[in-house]
C-alpha cells in the first residue's frame, strides 16, 4: 500500500482533503474535468458507509470540487463536522472515477486516520 495515500483528520473538524491525480508512469498530470462523477466513500471494517463525497454535490464547500478546471489533476474532497463527529480510528475509503459511458475505476483505494478532537 502506498503511504502516500494515507490520510490523516481530526475528527469534529471541517477539512479539504487535497487530491492530485497523475500517471504513476511519468507522473504527468491526469485531466479528471471529463468525468460523470467522482466518489470518495469511507467505510468502517464492517462495510458501512460512513462518508460519501461526490463531485455532484451542490453547494460551496461540501462534496468534491475541482481546484482549477479539473484539467491540472487537483481537486478537493470537502469533510465537515458533522461527517466525523462521531468518528476515531482507522477506516477504509477509495476514490472512484466514473467517464461518461459508465466505466467505474478505482485509483485509489487505502486508510483514513481518524484522531479524536480534545476540544468539543
Amino acid at each position: 500500500m502506498n503511504r502516500k495515500n494515507i490520510l490523516k483528520i481530526m475528527s469534529g473538524d471541517n477539512d479539504g482533503l487535497p487530491i492530485e491525480c497523475r500517471n504513476p508512469d511519468n507522473e504527468v498530470a491526469v485531466d479528471i474535468s471529463s468525468f460523470a462523477e467522482i466518489e470518495f466513500t469511507v467505510q468502517d471494517k464492517k462495510g458501512r458507509m460512513l462518508i460519501n463525497k461526490k463531485l455532484t454535490d451542490v453547494g460551496a464547500g461540501v462534496g468534491i470540487k475541482f481546484v482549477t478546471d479539473g484539467s491540472d489533476g487537483q481537486a478537493t474532497i470537502y469533510i465537515t463536522k458533522q461527517d466525523t463527529h462521531n468518528l476515531k480510528g482507522i477506516y477504509d475509503y477509495d476514490l472512484q472515477f466514473t467517464d461518461a459511458s459508465g466505466i467505474i475505476t478505482t485509483p485509489v483505494k487505502s486508510f483514513i486516520i481518524v484522531k479524536k478532537d480534545i476540544t468539543t
